[in-house]
Order: structure tokens, then sequence, then C-alpha cells
């Protein structure tokens, strides 16, 4: 093919992921599951790498076109974006990337700075979440089982509180209010948790 080898790269990676969608995502299941927001993102970066993984297994080929995008987006030219500082939109790129840490280790730093700032505001939280995610990568074999894991994932973090012994004696209303504020504008609120919004990923996900 007479192009750039970045685009056509580019063609390769993108083709192969709508592919993996195509056959192995099963959209009604998606449909009837009427997510939320939120919870519809965490389901993407879950589903993303689920049906990359498939697909790969039937076509290994696949994979070096696939890992390369990751790569590309993630770790050559992954870009600052606007709420990088946020600490509720840490807790959804960990997700995110933990997804692409799986099958490209080079992504690794940017998945544990993400960790760093989450347990810097939301100690206990990644536990939490690691807890579910090993389940994913264990074993989720369809469409459904990711729906239920993305579920999980926003309960927890919906649900978040502090644990006594990890909160600062000093620790008052107003520096709990400074730390929800930051999290995004939109989207279901616990009291006594984590408020996290509608964020949708504009790097690399393109569920339909």
């Amino acid at each position: 093919m007479n192009c750039e080898p970045e685009l056509l790269a580019l063609a390769k990676g993108f083709t192969d992921h709508e592919a993996a969608h195509i056959r192995h995502t099963d959209f009604n299941e998606l449909k009837v599951a009427n997510l939320d927001p939120v919870t519809f993102n965490l389901f993407n970066c879950l589903e993303d790498w689920r049906v990359e993984k498939k697909l790969s297994g039937i076509f290994p080929g696949c994979r070096k076109n696939l890992n390369w995008l990751i790569r590309r987006f993630f770790v050559e030219r992954a870009q600052p974006r606007a709420g990088d500082d946020s600490p509720a939109l840490a807790a959804l790129d960990y997700v995110l990337l933990t997804g692409k840490a799986w099958d490209v280790d080079e992504v690794t730093p940017a998945r544990q700075n993400a960790a760093s700032i989450m347990e810097q505001h939301f100690p206990g939280l990644k536990e939490a979440l690691d807890a579910i995610l090993v389940k994913v990568y264990i074993h989720c074999p369809g469409t459904k089982a990711a729906v239920e894991y993305a579920r999980q994932i926003a309960q927890g973090i919906r649900q978040w509180k502090p644990s006594q012994q990890l909160r600062m004696p000093h620790e008052s209303t107003t520096q709990n209010k400074r730390i929800h504020g930051e999290s995004l504008r939109k989207g279901n609120t616990n009291d006594k948790g984590l408020s996290i919004g509608d964020r949708k990923d504009q790097r690399f996900q393109h569920t339909n």
C-alpha cells in the first residue's frame, strides 16, 4: 500500500480493534444493560481488553497491530488532558491503563502514576479496584461478564470512603469538600464516598 508507514499502522490497529468488537461484543447485551455514562466508560475499558485478547487468540498477527496502537497512544504520544490532576479521573484512568498494561508493559509507569494519585486522595480504593480487576483478568468470557464487572467497579468507586485508620487526625470537613470538588460535575454522588461523572476517554475507546 502506497502510504506513510505510520498511517498504515494506524489503519491496521484501528481495523483490528473494530473487528474485535464486531466479532466479539454482544451489542444486544450492551443495549439491554442500559449503562449510565460512568459505568459504560468502565465497561469500555474492560471490553476493549477482552475483545482484543479474543481476536488475537484467533489471529495472532493482530496482537502486533493492537500493541503498536497502545504504545502509540498510551506511551509514545500520551498527552496530558484537562482534568488529569483530578483524583476522580485518576480512578477511571487506573482502570483504563490497567487493561492496556496487561498487554503492553510500557504502560505500567502511567498506570502507577494514576495509582499514586488515587492512593494520595482515596487511600484503600486501589485495593478495592484491584480485587475486581484480578477477576476480570482471570475470567471475563463475554460482554455480559464485562458489564457486571464494570458495575461492580462503578459501585466500588461511588461507595468508597476512607477507613478510620487511614484518616488523618486533622482531616476536616473543608478538606473533604475540596477533594469532592475535584471530582467531575456530572454523575451519581454518595455523600460518604466519591463522586464521579461522565468521562469518556478520547484517546482510544471506540465501542459504539
